[in-house]
């Protein structure tokens, strides 16, 4: 495993960048439904971090495995 995984955040809590964004991305994923999504921006921005920490939360630790 690369360091930066290892040391990657994992909880969409963790990630202090665009707090906002991560509230209502919660709230989203509280819901029954949640939209189609499309995350866009310059390389190293935390798309993929987001992601899978949205999708941790939803799916929970299986999506590691």
């Amino acid at each position: 495993m690369l360091w930066v995984d290892k040391h990657a955040p994992r909880e969409i809590e963790e990630l202090s960048i665009h707090p906002e964004i991560s509230r209502l991305l919660l709230k989203q994923a509280a819901s029954a439904s949640l939209p189609h999504l499309l995350f866009y921006g310059p390389t190293g921005g935390g798309k993929k971090t987001r992601v899978l920490a949205l999708v941790r939360r939803i799916f929970g630790d299986a999506v590691d495995k």
